[in-house]
């Protein structure tokens, strides 16, 4: 089942296949692919089965990724959620234009607290290129938690990996115990 959700000044609308070209534009966007995908152009294939994914992960679990627009106006600003990569990833990418206004922080807690609301019993993890400097703050702001660096099998480049545990809890997969953090 797919929610919309709001903020004090956003709109936060399930991700679907008419917003394909808009996703498109935005991760090939210099600023954004700079980090996010470390130069390299994403092509239309990689954008559709992040749409699935997003599909599957809300009929799965009520969560997936949502389309952030202005309460007034409704200006397109970027697009916040979750998606399996195999463990639950959050993701929040602001169009350059919007950036350093709060929005990333403002949609990414409101998706982190649908996440407990929808009673979904995962950590949420979030890799971010190692000189994103605004996206770790965003990851500090939120309240995820550095928890190490990976290479980016893909890449070769470094990225700094958080964490977010709902109910003040992670979740030991080795186990049904739960680990209080």
């Amino acid at each position: 089942m797919k929610s919309d959700l709001a903020t004090a000044r956003l709109n936060l609308l399930p991700v679907n296949s008419s917003h394909r070209d808009f996703i498109l534009g935005l991760f090939r966007h210099e600023e954004i692919k700079k980090f996010l995908f470390d130069e390299a152009n994403v092509g239309e294939e990689f954008v559709d089965s992040l749409i699935q994914n997003s599909d599957h992960l809300f009929s799965e679990k009520k969560i997936g990724l949502w389309l952030m627009t202005t309460s007034l106006g409704g200006d397109i600003v970027g697009l916040c959620g979750f998606f399996k990569n195999p463990e639950l990833e959050i993701l929040y990418v602001v169009h350059p234009s919007y950036q350093k206004r709060g929005f990333a922080v403002e949609a990414s807690k409101k998706v982190l607290s649908w996440l407990e609301e929808a009673d979904v019993n995962e950590d949420a993890y979030a890799r971010i290129d190692i000189d994103n400097r605004e996206s770790r703050i965003v990851a500090d702001k939120i309240g995820m938690k550095a928890i190490g660096e990976e290479v980016n099998p893909i890449t070769g480049g470094k990225m700094a990996v958080y964490k977010y545990t709902a109910y003040g809890f992670s979740i030991d997969r080795n186990s049904a115990s739960h680990v209080k953090q």
